[in-house]
């Protein structure tokens, strides 16, 4: 069986196995929130170490390089922050993910004010370091989106390449 089909065969087991819990038991989507939440705050604090330091990529092979720009582990010095992943793209997409449900789950009451501002505290900045544009663009529109009020107006405006936007009626 090749990894991919692993993978895919655990996260169908995960699923169903999540699925079936919360039928008797809906109120642990709280707990589940809470875990998600918790694993961003690890995932964002393993991205600032790569900042300071490049060479560091969690690995069994940490710090060896083969190249004076190639970890060991085939890492290259302009791919990083990374965290806990294999590309700075799967980083920045969970945290751009995690922070809106951080934001979602303070809406429904999933989470706390803390944990909530402990997420969006370090998982934004986190998310910054990475450069992924792809990624702060989703978290800005799903942002924007959230709002549900003319004032996701003003952050559409902000993020629009065309003329500069003075006011609230020019938008």
């Amino acid at each position: 069986m090749g990894d991919g089909w692993l993978y895919w065969l655990l996260i169908a087991a995960f699923t169903l196995s999540n699925s079936l819990l919360l039928i008797p038991r809906p109120q642990r989507i709280n707990s589940q929130f809470q875990g998600l939440l918790i694993g961003s705050i690890i995932l964002s604090l393993s991205i600032f170490p790569q900042i300071i330091d490049w060479r560091i990529d969690y690995t069994a092979t940490m710090g060896k390089l083969i190249r004076e720009d190639v970890l060991a582990s085939s890492i290259f010095l302009r791919q990083q922050p990374i965290g806990l992943y294999s590309h700075r793209g799967h980083a920045a997409i969970v945290l751009a993910l995690r922070a809106i449900t951080a934001i979602v789950g303070w809406f429904w009451r999933f989470t706390n004010t803390k944990l909530t501002a402990i997420t969006l505290i370090l998982a934004v900045p986190a998310l910054l370091l990475t450069s992924t544009r792809s990624a702060i663009v989703a978290l800005i529109v799903a942002c924007a989106y959230l709002l549900d009020r003319p004032d996701y107006k003003i952050l559409i405006g902000l993020t629009h390449p065309g003329r500069p936007r003075c006011g609230h009626h020019d938008l």
